[in-house]
């Protein structure tokens, strides 16, 4: 229905309408392409959806819907640099539109740019309405750059919002984790698997802790090992983090022969970045020594000082670490965006 509208548009304008009428068929047009444009996203048709979006825009340039949308097409492509431009038309065009703010900082989060992450997460917060999945994303900007406190206060709010967000308990046991709060992280991970058992990313999380944890109490050999598996079964193999996990567990559990083969595949699989930390634990594997994560120290309370902890490497911090979002198939111009 889109395309019969685009071509009668286009055989108008070719029969030389007058002006007026030929305006209205340019911006018919364009929002014929834009609305194609989101089928075609949903139906994960990224260059044909960008080719609308592009059409969209050039028809009318004002059409911040139409703007915003190829945006999302360009970083999902990986053109940051385009998608980053169109954010900031989206929002000059739209000052009030809360997305263009949130997936600028997805954007920005993504290539590094965390405080800027975190402005633009607030700016969409604060235009609401309010959208767990903001709180959480702040939350997780805060988390990455070790301010854990003000962490906690966002992923409370994402589960005021709702309950129900599994995404968001397993950031928060991360946070606990990260606080030396150990039994709050394993009531996270325990709440996240009971309400979504396929969650793949709460398996390895709990894996990590009852593996690494420098609190014997909290450690257990065989369920680290069954739910490192289990990780690995529901999302696959290819995350070298869930074989990392895998690894630690069979060292915890005296499997160095087996730690030693898995750690090796993950080496295989990790990024350069993430080497040194990959190589030390297999030095450890191969003296038949068991990874332990560093002894925390509980941090201040919601709103008081953070201090400073070093961020775990073996554990993700995404609910899907494998690759970047897809934007909502469903409208793009809902509060998904990015994610």
């Amino acid at each position: 229905d889109y395309s019969e509208v685009i071509d009668l548009c286009r055989k108008g304008i070719a029969a030389g309408l007058k002006r007026n009428y030929e305006d209205y068929a340019r911006r018919l047009m364009s929002w014929a392409y834009n609305r194609r444009g989101e089928v075609r996203a949903a139906a994960q048709q990224d260059r044909e959806a960008l080719a609308d979006f592009e059409a969209a825009v050039e028809l009318n340039n004002h059409s911040w819907r139409a703007i915003h949308n190829r945006a999302v097409s360009y970083a999902y492509l990986g053109r940051v640099k385009e998608a980053m431009a169109d954010f900031d038309r989206t929002i000059k065009l739209k000052k009030d539109y809360a997305n263009a703010y949130f997936n600028r900082g997805e954007l920005r989060n993504t290539e590094g740019d965390i405080e800027g992450a975190v402005r633009d997460y607030t700016s969409a917060i604060d235009l609401g309405p309010a959208d767990p999945t903001m709180f959480n994303r702040r939350g997780h900007a805060l988390y990455r750059m070790q301010r854990f406190g003000e962490a906690l206060g966002d992923y409370a709010q994402a589960l005021e919002i709702d309950p129900q967000d599994v995404a968001t308990l397993v950031h928060r046991g991360d946070t606990y984790a990260d606080m030396g709060k150990y039994a709050e992280a394993a009531g996270d991970y325990r709440e996240a698997v009971r309400i979504d058992p396929k969650l793949g990313r709460a398996y390895q999380s709990a894996a990590w802790l009852m593996a690494t944890c420098p609190d014997e109490h909290y450690r257990n050999d065989k369920l680290a090992i069954e739910a490192a598996r289990k990780a690995i079964a529901l999302d696959g193999g290819d995350d070298y983090r869930y074989l990392e996990t895998l690894a630690a567990a069979q060292a915890n559990a005296g499997l160095f022969k087996e730690a030693k083969e898995t750690q090796e595949k993950a080496i295989a699989k990790a990024p350069r970045s993430e080497l040194v930390p990959a190589e030390k634990r297999m030095a450890l594997y191969q003296r038949e020594l068991a990874y332990r994560d560093p002894a925390r120290q509980s941090f201040a309370p919601v709103g008081g000082e953070d201090q400073a902890s070093p961020a775990r490497q073996a554990s993700a911090t995404s609910k899907n670490p494998r690759r970047p979002p897809r934007p909502n198939p469903r409208n793009r111009n809902q509060p998904a965006g990015l994610r």
